[in-house]
């Protein structure tokens, strides 16, 4: 089997692992608010659990399940964010040595990039679009759901907001592959998805800890402007980096 053929079905197989994680969360998750006290439910309450939330609520004396310190609520929003960037740097399995072909053929050093970074564009997109249907399906299927919620989330049709929060994971995978590619280019792939995974895992409780910003979580307040304008700037930050990265042939330790 080729390397092509095993890449797709190892994207396959993520894609199948997430759906199943995922599946019966929602319902394991809320049913003693459901059964037992007799709250109700919508699909923001479910998406807010999948993506993450930047503040708790609390209801009158209520706990209520935003609690900052549940775990789960930072677990999700992780295994969605970083599978992702994982999922898009297959190119630190090819030897830095190879390299000097590509060199050779390209006629400029965009095009040179290109050629590592347009498969990782076209798997961060077919990621960001399977989290958007992924979300749609396990509110359509979930038994628990209701029109309104006791939580006070918003109401009303979610698919506008779900996709812009896409749009914005789409700007965070790539910007953190770019991270990681440029670490891989200065012989340092490893140290680069540590820094990534570990400022990912930093910026997720900042934002819980400092709700007036939201860098990552799941906070339609001003349809995500914040979060675009941050990756927006730290694409464009590490684009610059690259552009004017040194272009000459090197000695790669592979």
């Amino acid at each position: 089997m080729n390397t092509s053929k095993k890449s797709y079905l190892l994207t396959i197989s993520v894609f199948v692992v997430l759906y199943l994680l995922t599946k019966n969360v929602p319902d394991n998750f809320f049913r003693d608010y459901v059964v037992n006290q007799k709250d109700q439910i919508n699909s923001w309450d479910i998406l807010h659990l999948f993506l993450g939330y930047p503040m708790s609520f609390e209801i009158g004396s209520k706990k209520t399940y935003f609690n900052m310190y549940d775990p789960i609520l930072l677990f999700t929003p992780l295994v969605f964010q970083l599978t992702g960037v994982f999922l898009s740097v297959y190119f630190i399995k090819i030897p830095l040595s190879f390299h000097s072909l590509i060199k050779n053929k390209a006629i400029s050093k965009k095009q040179y990039y290109l050629f590592f970074l347009k498969k990782s564009i076209k798997l961060i997109l077919a990621y960001a679009i399977f989290l958007f249907f992924l979300m749609k399906f396990n509110v359509a299927v979930s038994q628990i759901i209701t029109p309104i919620s006791s939580f006070n989330s918003s109401e009303g049709d979610f698919s506008f907001i779900l996709m812009l929060y896409c749009v914005m994971y789409f700007f965070l995978c790539f910007t953190c592959t770019l991270i990681i590619f440029l670490g891989y280019l200065n012989n340092k792939a490893i140290l680069s998805v540590a820094g990534v995974s570990v400022g990912i895992t930093l910026l997720n409780i900042l934002d819980k800890t400092v709700s007036s910003i939201n860098f990552i979580l799941f906070d339609p307040t001003h349809y995500f402007l914040d979060s675009l304008l941050f990756w927006g700037f730290s694409l464009l930050l590490i684009l610059g980096i690259l552009m004017k990265k040194n272009w000459v042939q090197e000695v790669y330790n592979d």
